[in-house]
């Protein structure tokens, strides 16, 4: 039986735009899973995949640009911020976007702690406009293409195979996967804020 095919229109670009920057903004909503499930809809026909990835390049590339703006004109502040949260991710974040410069915004989306901090660490090296936007894109690009892509691979593997997924389905493991990282990703940090506590109350 023939599964009836959903058409989300706008939404579903709507959707996606504010799901990537929500989390390249800083928002705990791992955008992979929408990646993912926006490439499996848009194997169905369902939506145009040269229109999500744009959407979702505009969406990422915005909102690392605030994050460098922020850097370049408030450095003192983002210095304040970074160094208000000593953890080893950020440590090795600023230690990458010393090393590699703007070229690390190449390979930060698929770095823990870098695809939020480099936007910034890279502001307050004084990275030019052209340059970070540059690099960005292309970061940006490899990253929303990559996972746009696997979607479709799957999207068009299950549509000719024997199985029949529902799009609406894609749609939904899609959330269920992303508040299940966001969830994972609280804990972490929640748990690491305790281990602090513990630490700062048993030393004089």
């Amino acid at each position: 039986m023939r599964v009836a095919t959903i058409h989300p229109g706008a939404e579903g670009y709507l959707i996606l735009f504010t799901w990537v920057f929500a989390e390249q903004i800083g928002f705990p909503f791992p955008a992979a899973p929408a990646l993912v499930a926006a490439g499996a809809l848009a194997a169905g026909g369902n939506l145009n995949v040269h229109l999500l990835i744009a959407v979702a390049l505009a969406a990422s590339v915005l909102a690392d640009y605030l994050w460098y703006r922020a850097g370049f004109f408030r450095s003192g502040a983002i210095g304040r911020f970074l160094r208000r949260h000593p953890d080893a991710v950020l440590q090795k974040a600023e230690r990458l976007v010393a090393r590699y410069g703007s070229c690390s915004l190449v390979f930060a989306k698929f770095v823990p702690g870098l695809s939020l901090a480099a936007p910034p660490l890279n502001g307050m090296s004084g990275t030019s406009v052209a340059r970070f936007l540059l690099f960005d894109v292309l970061g940006s690009l490899i990253w929303t293409g990559g996972f746009i892509g696997i979607g479709c691979f799957f999207g068009s593997t299950i549509d000719s195979g024997s199985l029949s997924v529902p799009p609406r389905f894609c749609i939904w493991l899609g959330v269920a996967l992303a508040i299940g990282f966001a969830g994972i990703w609280s804990a972490r940090r929640l748990w690491r804020s305790a281990s602090r506590l513990r630490s700062a109350s048993s030393t004089p």
